[in-house]
């Protein structure tokens, strides 16, 4: 399977203070030089605080991308090469204890610690008076800067010892040194304000990221959590690409508008392509792994899956596992964000780092949720075709699918059964069989689609409930999509079984019209 980190979303927007005046050649020349500009102008709304954090991230974002942060303390544990042949030829100087006044990297260095300083130290002295912001949010972006300014003079301390301690906005050239031991009371005291001041899990905005909508943040033992529904509301976009995650990459994944005005119900819909179905879907995408840590239970798809064999007999069958993963991707549907005891007991199964962990979440109640279980709809065949009437899935060498995007109820359970509706009486599917000669497809094609099972003709909603909510008492052949095109590549043969119910998806979707 090829392994792609779908999500790795650290990009900042950069702060621009732009001071504008108009004075004569005459005032120009007579002007004294002021030594920073005024901050009276901003700090004037949420959009200013969002600015002024993103100035302060964009400090970090931009010199770790330049390896700037790989100073001395790394190359005093060998953490990085420094031989001729590297790039770090500056930092060859330090580990030769040899360093001369012109190295740029010492003084890039250097200067990278006080451009984070500097930025902090805008939002502590300043933030606070920022109008019709609630205090808890205030407090998150100075615990922020707090958190920012100990990192830096952590690492100032280390390389260099003795430095000034700057801890005002302001412009001091003559500041003293300061001592080592003043220095670590310092990043003790703002370590102490940010634990206090900065929440562990954010609620508010800002969430977007390029559109999507989610939130994405870190636990304290490095694992990275992309929230698409829990305490965002996700997006189009987001739903896409969280579908994509749950096929492991291998699927082409997509959202259409249908175009007949004359359709009496007509919703958008999510669209599959794969020529890997077996492993994207049933290897991948299947909800195989039951993620249960102490309160915390949510059920995983995604590659990760393949890693430790959630479950074994599923990759048994279709012939596959993946040995050389070093990252655990999953996709939990859940609703509420997993802590650091889940991220760590995946790590465990995957046997990675946890720091190499990337949660998904969205709630069933949700518009990514929606829009994922609504992308099942290949899925739901190649699982039938397996489970149920036990044909050979690694015969099937490309499938496409789409299904209609259930309607958002807040109600978990509702939303549970009508989204599975959405694929029971409204998916699409269509399946490319190699077969042999002794498969009959014609057989396969008949059972395949939802109508056939035993069940059939009510929504989920209501078989579940009868099956006193316990889904091992309902017909594995419930799981399946409305309709199914199987065209058999080894004899030309096409076949064309099931049907799109409108009405069953309108009762369930409470349409009254």
């Amino acid at each position: 399977m090829d392994m792609k980190t779908i999500y790795r979303i650290f990009k900042s927007v950069g702060l621009a203070l732009i001071a504008l005046w108009m004075v004569s050649c005459q005032d120009l020349l007579t002007e004294d030089p002021k030594g920073q500009l005024a901050v009276t102008n901003f700090f004037n709304s949420k959009g200013d605080l969002d600015l002024a954090l993103n100035g302060m991230y964009s400090k970090v974002a931009s010199d770790m991308y330049a390896n700037i942060w790989a100073g001395f303390e790394s190359v005093m544990g060998d953490d990085i090469s420094t031989h001729p042949a590297a790039n770090k030829q500056g930092l060859r100087e330090v580990d030769t204890y040899n360093v001369s006044d012109n190295n740029t990297w010492v003084t890039e260095l250097w200067g990278a610690r006080w451009r984070l300083v500097k930025a902090a130290n805008f939002i502590i002295d300043n933030a606070g008076r920022t109008p019709e912001v609630s205090q808890e949010e205030k407090d998150a972006a100075i615990g922020q800067a707090y958190y920012w300014r100990a990192y830096s003079y952590f690492y100032f301390v280390m390389a260099w010892g003795e430095v000034p301690m700057v801890v005002k906005d302001e412009i001091n050239y003559n500041m003293p040194l300061a001592t080592v031991p003043e220095i670590y009371e310092l990043i003790i005291s703002d370590l102490k304000k940010a634990e206090t001041m900065v929440p562990a899990n954010y609620t508010k905005e800002p969430y977007a990221r390029n559109g999507v909508n989610i939130a994405v943040s870190q636990l304290s033992n490095g694992a990275t959590i992309i929230d698409c529904g829990v305490n965002v509301d996700g997006s189009f976009k987001a739903g896409e690409l969280y579908t994509k995650v749950c096929l492991g990459g291998l699927a082409d994944v997509g959202i259409s508008i249908p175009g007949d005005l004359s359709e009496k119900f007509a919703l958008p819909s999510v669209k599959i392509k794969t020529d890997s179905p077996a492993i994207s879907t049933l290897g991948s995408q299947k909800a195989g792994w039951s993620v249960s840590v102490g309160d915390f239970f949510a059920l995983g798809s995604g590659p990760a899956r393949a890693i430790c064999k959630k479950p074994a007999e599923t990759y048994e069958e279709i012939g596959y596992e993946d040995t050389e993963a070093d990252l655990a991707i999953l996709t939990l549907e859940a609703d509420v964000l997993p802590g650091e005891d889940v991220a760590q007991y995946i790590a465990d199964e995957c046997n990675v780092d946890v720091k190499d962990v990337y949660l998904l979440v969205a709630p069933t109640s949700s518009l990514v949720g929606s829009i994922q279980i609504s992308g099942r709809v290949v899925e739901n065949g190649t699982y039938k075709m397996l489970e149920a009437i036990k044909f050979d899935v690694t015969k099937v060498k490309h499938a496409a699918g789409i299904a209609p995007i259930a309607p958002i109820d807040p109600d978990g359970l509702k939303a549970m059964g009508k989204t599975n509706d959405a694929v029971l009486f409204g998916g699409r599917t269509y399946y490319y069989v190699e077969s042999d000669e002794n498969d009959d497809i014609a057989d396969v094609a008949a059972k395949l689609p939802s109508s056939a099972a035993d069940g059939y003709g009510k929504p989920f909603f209501d078989v579940f409930k009868e099956a006193e909510f316990d889904f091992y008492k309902i017909d594995k052949g419930m799981f399946a999509p409305a309709e199914v095109v199987i065209n058999d590549l080894t004899t030309g043969k096409i076949y064309k079984e099931g049907y799109v119910n409108v009405d069953l998806l309108k009762k369930s979707f409470g349409v009254d019209n």
